[in-house]
């Protein structure tokens, strides 16, 4: 296979400017200079953080909400993810098995949630 550019492409044209990249086994997920985060792969489990959807995202899709907490930092597992704002909250969704989301549960989130525990 040959590397290929990804273009995101915001709603006035323009190239968002890509500053850090995931991935997981199974998604990918990037962040703007602007904090918008972006996610895309295989959608089961939550990880892709747009609600519960039953097709994969096959190109990068906003993920608003978490886009409007203006993330820093970005991570992928093989059936999670998590993102940092700028007011240093945990975010994290997707499979909670094992209680890797840090919610005190195992239940799988669809949408970001803020790591209620961590919070001062």
């Amino acid at each position: 296979m040959i590397p290929r550019l990804l273009e995101i492409i915001d709603h006035n044209g323009l190239n968002f400017q890509i500053i850090q990249i995931a991935a997981g086994k199974f998604h990918s997920m990037c962040l703007s200079t602007n904090n918008n985060i972006f996610s895309w792969g295989e959608s089961s489990h939550g990880r892709l953080g747009h609600g519960k959807i039953d097709s994969d995202i096959l190109s990068p899709k906003e993920i608003y909400m978490l886009s409007k907490q203006k993330p820093i930092m970005i991570a992928a597992g093989e059936s999670h993810s998590a993102a940092i704002n700028h007011r240093h909250t945990l975010f994290t969704w997707g499979s909670g098995s094992f209680g890797k989301l840090g919610h005190g549960d195992e239940v799988r989130k669809f949408i970001p949630q803020a790591v209620q525990s961590l919070e001062s």
